[in-house]
């Protein structure tokens, strides 16, 4: 998908709405959930990618994964960006900043 995101965005994001189509739950879902979320960005649909984000960060934390939430987090804080919500990037990169160790 990644390679997709980069050669064909729309393709990216149809081969990740798939991969998310095929994961009912746990881990796997997850990462589709990322994938697509930033298949989507990439592809500048901003409005669709950034609650994928939200769901993906949520799908991680739930199962325990807190490096793969906050590896979650980065794509999140850049898709508020590009909407302009910037206030609501403060709390979601104060958490990434934990994450990492106040880095």
């Amino acid at each position: 998908i990644e390679r997709l995101n980069q050669s064909d965005p729309h393709a990216g994001v149809a081969r990740a709405e798939r991969w998310l189509a095929d994961e009912a739950d746990g881990e796997g879902c997850a990462r589709a959930l990322r994938s697509l979320a930033y298949a989507l960005r990439v592809a500048g649909l901003y409005d669709r990618c950034e609650p994928c984000f939200v769901s993906a960060e949520a799908a991680f934390t739930a199962r325990g994964l807190e490096d793969d939430a906050a590896r979650t987090r980065i794509g999140h804080v850049e898709a508020l960006r590009y909407l302009g919500q910037y206030d609501e990037a403060s709390p979601v990169q104060t958490a990434l900043r934990s994450a990492f160790g106040g880095i």
